[in-house]
């Protein structure tokens, strides 16, 4: 305390006239200093915010002298609007979101900015200099004239929420700062609703798969027949401009058409070239190289799912290798989460991923020097980073212009379209994963970083499209467990009799007659619950883990209380999974060291699987 007792003498040596400002303003900026972290350093021009792990290398500003329009006003006016809005964007940094929730990140301060600048720069238009001096008809013509940023036609309905919250936090904020709102606006909220035309907010969706599959299977040909091209090409390019530091513009001019030309003129280039339809010279160079790297952030986007910031995030050493006991050798890929305070994430990254991250290190690998980023931006201008320029990450921007390139080239005119966005390749993987297994869930929200299953097949699924691909997949997946049971020779389970019962009905045999019976089992609205160690074809009465009408209860349910279920049923591709699981109790009870209650519930657990394998054994006999 004693540094803010000296800090408040020096203030009270000031005019009498500013001493109702420091009344106004100490207890606040107290506040500030004790509270704030997302100001890295706040000028009274420029606000220099922290970016975090997510935005390493930038260096985000908040330019205050451009937050009202040039030559509007008085200076007192713009000034004390200025101030006005500082302090009501400290207090909405200082104001935790949620209890468990204390801080707030960099590009949420932005986004809140700049909502503010259009509200400030839409009061100025009319004469308006406070926030006092609006009314709730004020308010609600500005959100009358909201309009979408892309197209024609009413706001979402989204955008008009967010800036109620908006009013809302001028409404509640009134004590911490001058010239405050009068109103609150939340009380206005049924006659915003009446008088706004707005429509349903459009997210992102999940392309078709048509689409989605011809478009990685494109890109996959396209840098396995072109790639060491382009690799090449590049090293060329490099070599080339180290030989012209310290040239004058016209002979840089001079060599550079040169060595463009030789590029085009070469057999390689001229195939490639003719597919693309490019043109000759340093675009044409430069157009390849856009549409090479967007083939790699095709498949990487598509098949491993990344958010746009977490893909250009990634730095040179993100591959790393694990060896796992059962399945061997896992490619990971190390990056930076674009949630939760930018907090270190992992991504398994199946074949082709490793291939694509390797091209993509081998492209610019003299340019990158030292640099720490997969995806470096190229200089301007320019096909590739030049040597002597400073070289920097590419923005999340830069994913949505390369990978609509790639997908948008001349070759591909008679493959399907849709309107591709690095998210929309998030949803397509999701919906590659949940319509194949929905069993897949759970590992899908662990692969995004979600905290619970269940807002990814709530929340989030919604917001995928993945409760209508679920829906579909169901029947399929259904389906398919259904003709497995009936198909398979050997079954285990105290519901394998079941089974037998109901191919006992059947006089034919053959894929019709399975198919047949498959679809009458469904329509009598049997349900199949498939876990790692079997298949529960559901009857609520019957179930040991008393589930209810939706299916078995998913907290109660392990391998001991299904092994004592009349739904459970155990098929031969189950065998892996029960074998490991003997095995390796077997191997802990021949141990010294075992306590003996511990002993008797791994005994419990092994005569269990001991059971399960001799049904499957006895069944292959029979």
């Amino acid at each position: 305390m004693q540094y803010w007792s000296i800090k408040f003498f020096h203030l009270l040596r000031r005019k009498r006239s500013d001493l109702f400002k420091v009344s106004v303003y100490l207890p606040f900026l107290i506040l500030n200093e004790m509270t704030n972290t997302v100001i890295q350093h706040k000028g009274t021009y420029i606000w220099k915010l922290q970016p975090g792990e997510l935005y390493e290398g930038t260096s985000p500003e908040i330019k205050w002298l451009e937050f009202l329009p040039p030559n509007v006003g008085t200076s007192y006016r713009r000034s004390r609007l200025i101030q006005s809005t500082k302090m009501v964007l400290e207090a909405y940094i200082n104001t935790p979101l949620r209890k468990w929730r204390a801080g707030i990140s960099m590009g949420t301060v932005l986004g809140r900015y700049g909502q503010l600048r259009t509200i400030a720069q839409w009061m100025v238009a009319r004469g308006k200099w406070q926030f006092s001096e609006l009314t709730p008809d004020d308010v609600l013509a500005f959100l009358e004239a909201r309009r979408p940023r892309h197209g024609e036609g009413p706001t979402a309905r989204s955008t008009i929420l967010r800036y109620l919250v908006l009013f809302e936090s001028l409404w509640e904020f009134r004590g911490k700062y001058h010239g405050s709102l009068r109103f609150n606006m939340a009380e206005f909220e049924d006659e915003v609703w009446e008088h706004c035309e707005v429509r349903d907010s459009r997210p992102w969706r999940a392309t078709e798969e048509e689409f989605a599959v011809a478009l990685i299977a494109d890109s996959l040909d396209w840098l396995r027949k072109h790639g060491q091209l382009m690799r090449s090409v590049a090293g060329e390019i490099y070599t080339a401009h180290t030989k012209m530091v310290g040239l004058s513009f016209y002979q840089k001019h001079k060599l550079s058409s040169a060595l463009y030309a030789g590029i085009c003129a070469k057999p390689e280039f001229i195939q490639m070239a003719k597919a693309l339809q490019l043109p000759p010279g340093g675009y044409g160079v430069h157009r390849a190289f856009t549409i090479a790297v967007g083939a790699a952030m095709n498949v990487l986007l598509f098949m491993v799912g990344f958010r746009a910031s977490e893909l250009v995030r990634l730095d040179a050493d993100c591959l790393t290798i694990r060896v796992d006991p059962i399945h061997g050798k896992i490619p990971y890929l190390k990056g930076i989460a674009a949630k939760k305070g930018g907090i270190a994430r992992e991504w398994v990254a199946g074949d082709p991923v490793p291939e694509i991250v390797k091209w993509l290190l081998d492209l610019h690998e003299r340019s990158r020097g030292t640099h720490r980023a997969l995806f470096i931006a190229r200089s301007n201008g320019s096909s590739i980073p030049l040597p002597g320029r400073r070289l920097r990450r590419m923005s999340s921007a830069s994913p949505i212009t390369a990978m609509q390139a790639f997908a948008n080239a001349p070759f591909r005119s008679d493959r399907p379209k849709a309107h591709l966005h690095p998210h929309a390749a998030r949803k397509t993987f999701a919906a590659f994963v949940v319509k194949r297994d929905k069993s897949a869930l759970e590992s899908l929200s662990l692969h995004f970083g979600h905290v619970y299953r269940a807002f990814t097949d709530g929340a989030y699924a919604g917001d995928l499209e993945l409760a209508r691909l679920v829906d579909r997949a169901d029947r399929d997946e259904l389906g398919r467990g259904l003709a497995e049971l009936l198909s398979s020779p050997q079954l285990a389970g105290k519901g394998a009799g079941s089974v037998l019962d109901l191919k006992k009905q059947s006089r034919f045999r053959g894929e019709v007659a399975l198919t047949s019976m498959v679809e009458q089992l469904i329509e009598r609205g049997a349900k199949l619950a498939p876990c790692n160690w079997g298949y529960c074809l559901y009857s609520q009465p019957l179930s040991a883990c008393k589930g209810d009408s939706r299916g078995p209860n998913d907290i109660l349910r392990s391998p001991e209380v299904c092994c004592g279920c009349a739904n459970f049923v155990v098929t031969r591709k189950h065998l892996p999974w029960w074998e490991s699981r003997a095995k390796g109790d077997a191997e802990f009870l021949g141990r010294e060291d075992v306590p003996e209650q511990t002993k008797s519930v791994v005994m419990r657990r092994l005569a269990h699987s001991e059971t399960v394998l001799r049904e499957l054994v006895m069944a292959k006999k029979s």
